[in-house]
């Protein structure tokens, strides 16, 4: 089977300072990969790379089975959705027109949306679970919703694959985990390929096929987040102790679930702070 998306023995470095080197990955039809790991250990970085917006230093992308470079920026866009960290969106255009953006791979130069395109926006609304605020100004709804609404913009452009870099970063629990639901919809009622970078291990364990744990530029460990993710390898990847319990769901399945193990504060340090 042809890999949707595929890295091969990839390198990359800023100014001479290595970023990764010699990392692997294949992304599927319909799976959720998470890329896991602590800030600046160059997951925002690879996923530019898997986008064609960075280029390796050494190493291959290839996009359906063709290196990544044969294709277009109008074709890459049609089959690679990718969800920035913190877009700042300045003007307050409403949802539907930010939507609406995502079909501009689709589009000839100087060329309108037609009612098409909007139609094709306004359904990507609806399976996001935002068609409401369709009128409303970006600028004017909340985190969640205006990840949503990003997340929404992708679909317009009709992916087979969405990059996503720390999708549920600044969200409150409930918005993290309807970001979280919505990623699953897509992969399971869509068949997209998802690729996530993100740092929260909680957030693999619920989502994702499988996890590749990034830290030094580098994959300490990559396979099915169950049995990748354990208490060891999260105190080598963050330097916390941890527990991995596994906990009923009440539908006689289990999932796992991670607790950390703060330790209590010593009679010393206590004093410091009394």
């Amino acid at each position: 089977m042809i890999s949707r998306l595929r890295l091969e023995n990839a390198a990359f470095s800023y100014n001479q300072q290595p970023i990764f080197s010699g990392l692997t990955l294949e992304l599927q039809a319909g799976e959720i990969f998470c890329l896991l790991g602590p800030n600046g250990c160059g997951k925002t970085t690879l996923l530019r790379c898997l986008n064609g917006i960075l280029p390796l230093k050494t190493g291959e992308v290839t996009l359906q089975g063709k290196d990544l470079h044969t294709f277009s920026d109008t074709e890459k866009a049609k089959q690679i959705g990718f969800v920035f960290q913190d877009e700042a969106l300045l003007f307050p255009y409403p949802v539907l027109e930010i939507v609406r953006m995502g079909r501009a791979p689709h589009l000839g130069f100087f060329a309108t949306p037609s009612q098409r395109d909007t139609e094709i926006a306004e359904a990507a609304l609806e399976t996001v679970g935002i068609a409401h605020l369709r009128d409303k100004a970006y600028t004017e709804i909340s985190g969640g919703e205006r990840q949503l609404a990003l997340i929404a913009r992708a679909l317009a452009q009709e992916p087979q694959i969405l990059l996503m870099d720390e999708p549920t970063s600044h969200l409150d629990y409930g918005n993290q985990m309807l970001i979280l639901k919505t990623i699953q919809q897509l992969s399971y009622e869509r068949n997209i390929s998802v690729l996530i970078a993100t740092h929260f291990p909680e957030h693999a364990l619920l989502v994702s096929n499988k996890v590749a744990l990034m830290k030094d530029g580098e994959f300490m460990a990559e396979g099915h987040a169950e049995s990748i993710i354990t208490a060891e390898r999260l105190k080598m990847l963050y330097n916390v102790n941890v527990k991995v319990v596994s906990v009923s769901n009440g539908e006689n399945t289990t999932t796992k679930a991670i607790v950390p193990l703060l330790n209590a504060l010593s009679s010393r340090e206590r004093n410091v702070y009394e």
